[in-house]
């Protein structure tokens, strides 16, 4: 996961079936809603799903620091207020976040069918998530090609909202190579993956 900055936070839910990665859902919160608010927000979509267990993908950007609820860190937030709600979290950790070209190619041979997982939206629930994804642009820097995020810091207008930005789509990329690259089948059914809280 990348860009944790105070604005916006994202989550994705999925439900990997076969060689489809199915995106259920997408949440944000922004400007005075932290974490625990998007974690409520989740839970209480979902309050009355049977299987109460999460997959929880994150990777070393979401270790350390917190400046947006406490002085636990990201990973302890998210871990802490699914369990607060009675849900079990099998947190999942990528290590240090992929490279922007490795990322681009795995994403984009999963949307072309070529890898073990296809995302398919559900498009009711991922609105905002589409359009970011479709408005994300890419730019060069010193180590070759990288999403570019140059507008993750401007202040949100009615022209250029906050969850249309590349946020959501880092919550989504840590997600779908957590599910590629580190599946848990192990899981019973109905289990979600989530990740990326953004």
């Amino acid at each position: 996961m990348g860009g944790w900055i105070s604005s916006v936070f994202s989550i994705v839910a999925v439900q990997p079936s076969g060689r489809r990665l199915n995106i259920l859902k997408s949440f944000y919160v922004k400007f005075e809603r932290k974490l625990p608010a998007l974690i409520d927000d989740f839970c209480n979509y979902y309050a009355t799903h049977q299987n109460k267990t999460v997959v929880f993908y994150y990777d070393t950007t979401a270790l350390g620091s917190n400046y947006a609820v406490n002085e636990q860190d990201f990973r302890w937030v998210i871990i802490h207020e699914f369990e607060r709600h009675g849900w079990t979290v099998v947190d999942v950790y990528l290590g240090n976040p992929m490279r922007h070209d490795e990322k681009y190619l795995l994403i984009n041979q999963g949307f072309a069918g070529k890898q073990r997982l296809m995302p398919f939206f559900n498009r009711q629930n991922n609105d905002d998530l589409i359009l970011a994804i479709q408005a994300a642009g890419v730019t060069r820097g010193r180590n070759g090609f990288r999403k570019d995020k140059g507008g993750e810091k401007l202040a949100e207008t009615e022209e250029d909202l906050l969850e249309h930005r590349t946020d959501g789509t880092d919550a989504f990329d840590t997600l779908y190579i957590g599910c590629e690259k580190f599946p848990q089948t192990n899981n019973t059914p109905n289990t979600f993956d989530v990740s990326g809280v953004v």
